[in-house]
């Protein structure tokens, strides 16, 4: 993957990294401006606690990307879905020979 500013190759990026260092991505935020808060997508998603359907505004700074609310977040991980009943019920494991 190659910085978003200054083109250089980045080595083991993480998967939303966009440039090589934090002053390259401030000096392109600071070139670019506008364009740079209209580059969030709009996402459509279902929440993953309630189930509700999400729909972010393009152009805006909301990252939810898997649930409706914090307080869905929390009640999710209080109670993840392998900690409950049943949910190893469709998962075969291989057997040793």
């Amino acid at each position: 993957m190659f910085c978003k500013c200054c083109g250089r190759l980045i080595k083991n990026p993480a998967p939303d990294q966009m440039y090589c260092t934090v002053e390259c991505g401030n000096r392109y935020r600071k070139e670019h401006g506008e364009e740079v808060q209209k580059a969030w997508p709009s996402i459509t998603f279902n929440c993953g606690h309630c189930g509700r359907l999400v729909v972010t505004e393009e152009g805006t700074k909301d990252r939810r990307t898997r649930f409706c609310s914090a307080s869905c977040e929390k009640k999710y991980w209080r109670h993840p879905p392998h900690e409950q009943e049943g949910y190893y019920q469709n998962i075969t494991r291989a057997q040793a020979v």
